[in-house]
C-alpha cells in the first residue's frame, strides 16, 4: 500500500503544506495549502472520522 505524506514548507511568504498522495494505476495527487487552509482540511478530516465512528456505533 502506498502511503500519503505531508511536508511542511517554510518560505518567505509564509508556511505552506504539501500533501502528496501516490497512486499506482493513475496520476499521483499533489496539493499545496497555506496554513489556514491546511488547518481547515485537518478539521474536516477529524469531523469526517467522528461521523464515521458514530455511524458504526449506531448500526
Amino acid at each position: 500500500m502506498l502511503k500519503a505524506r505531508i511536508n511542511k514548507i517554510e518560505e518567505e511568504e509564509g508556511v505552506k503544506y504539501e500533501i502528496y498522495i501516490p497512486k499506482e494505476n493513475e496520476a499521483s495527487i499533489l496539493i499545496y495549502l497555506d496554513k489556514e487552509s491546511f488547518l481547515s482540511f485537518l478539521e474536516g478530516l477529524v469531523e469526517y472520522g467522528t461521523l464515521n465512528k458514530e455511524e458504526v456505533i449506531n448500526v
